[in-house]
């Protein structure tokens, strides 16, 4: 196999995949974007461009939503055979190879990689329990926890159509949606039940936390915003909107960023004499899919998903900074912090 990767802004260079580690270089700063249709990693440096990285992987997919574990030294993607940019509602009678890939934080280098038993589009590593949790989408729908060695621990029939999960309140819940529910349900990680659920608009069809105690639920046919406080177990406010909400993401508790696919966009709304009002709108590529904030250094990340790019705002000033080119279909992405 040989590794491609791209320097800004026209070194092009192949090595072998021993010097695999070379090109990998993802340090403290680095934005990682997975691109889903060519199975691949583009590293944000900064003002120095994009890096492309091709994933050691013995099975073709749609990569998705990468995360990392500084303490356990690992990089975790979603790898399906299914092409996410098609949609996330899944046909329940179809198959599709898929697994959980596991990587070297820091070559880049293959360690593991765990099959699950059909489509899958995210992956969350548990620190303390050195648990990874990923999903099974539909046929029958799970979630799903493996040990650190891809032995499975736990797992947990759902109703289909999966949202995202993630963890809140300091690792203690792992919380997922479905969008054929009208409920946020969440397992607790020490007693591995589910242990609550909280009731929110229909359809739910993605989930980001914020400061580890808010939720926040985009609701995309339904077209509205649900924040829930996770200390109260209940819906704390809400947003009704004119368009069909993606991805949604608080920069602060009277700021929110929301993923207008449709008319390619990211509408910022803002909160003022307790009333939601939108303050401006942020012109993205083509299907602006997935949101990054890094708060240190004033910057929204946007993955263009039909447009093969990340666009970078300044989160002040809502001026675009740059907008780079990366790999094919982009999905998600992460901070190295």
């Amino acid at each position: 196999m040989k590794i491609f990767f791209f320097l800004f802004p026209f070194l092009f260079i192949s090595c072998e995949s021993e010097n695999i580690s070379k090109a990998f270089n993802f340090s403290k700063g680095d934005v990682l974007v997975a691109n889903g249709a060519d199975n691949s990693l583009s590293i944000l440096k900064d003002q120095n461009g994009s890096i492309p990285f091709y994933l050691d992987s013995k099975n073709t997919g749609f990569v998705h939503n990468p995360a990392i574990s500084k303490g356990s030294n690992l990089l975790l993607v979603a790898q399906s055979a299914y092409d996410f940019s098609k949609g996330h509602i899944i046909n329940h009678s179809s198959k599709y190879a898929s697994f959980v890939n596991l990587y070297n934080l820091q070559t880049g280098l293959l360690i593991n990689e765990i099959p699950v038993e059909n489509i899958n589009h995210d992956v969350i590593f548990e620190e303390k329990n050195k648990r990874i949790w990923t999903q099974v989408l539909a046929n029958p729908a799970k979630i799903k926890a493996f040990d650190i060695n891809g032995k499975l621990v736990s797992e947990f029939l759902t109703l289909s159509d999966l949202s995202e999960i993630i963890l809140v309140n300091n690792e203690k819940y792992v919380v997922y949606a479905s969008e054929e529910s009208s409920f946020l349900s969440f397992i607790n990680t020490e007693t591995l039940k589910q242990e609550f659920e909280v009731k929110i608009d229909k359809n739910p069809s993605s989930i980001k936390s914020y400061n580890d105690e808010f939720i926040v639920v985009s609701n995309e046919n339904f077209k509205s915003i649900n924040i829930v406080n996770v200390a109260s177990k209940k819906v704390v406010d809400f947003l009704d909107l004119n368009f069909k909400p993606g991805i949604a993401l608080m920069s602060s508790e009277n700021q929110i960023f929301i993923c207008d696919y449709e008319n390619n966009n990211v509408q910022v709304f803002e909160k003022k004499n307790s009333k939601w009002t939108l303050k401006t709108k942020l012109i993205t590529g083509k299907d602006p899919h997935n949101l990054l904030l890094d708060k240190s250094q004033n910057k929204l990340f946007v993955s263009n998903q039909l447009d093969n790019s990340v666009s970078i705002f300044d989160i002040n000033s809502f001026n675009l900074i740059k907008t780079h080119s990366v790999g094919s279909k982009p999905n998600g992405l992460v901070l190295y912090e």
